[in-house]
């Protein structure tokens, strides 16, 4: 597993038996967008740097991103919202409440 330049309390890694899975806490209330989050997330598994991955726009709607999880009126952020989807072989989940997971390729599973 790649180390990350992040603040530690922000991250964590684990190591399982079918693929490595990562996992960063997106900051809400914080100006950077989620898209930032996951691409810098992604380069950190892959060990690369964020611009040498695929556009994360080519893949997903990044302010549809920004949209499913803004707060609805002046209510709550929905807590149920997550998305997945796929960003350079990687597994990418984000939920509502900012956790983003990254799960790196198992290339066991390609024959």
């Amino acid at each position: 597993m790649t180390k990350v330049d992040e603040d530690s309390s922000r991250q964590r890694a684990v190591s399982t038996a079918e693929r490595d899975v990562y996992s960063v806490q997106h900051d809400w209330a914080d100006e950077t967008p989620i898209g930032t989050t996951v691409a810098k997330a992604v380069s950190a598994v892959a060990g690369v740097r964020p611009t040498d991955l695929e556009p994360l726009h080519s893949v997903v709607d990044t302010d549809a991103l920004e949209r499913l999880f803004e707060p609805i009126g002046d209510g709550p952020r929905p807590q149920q919202n997550y998305v997945h989807f796929p960003v350079s072989e990687h597994g990418i989940t984000i939920y509502a409440d900012g956790v983003v997971v990254v799960e790196a390729p198992n290339y066991d599973d390609i024959k």
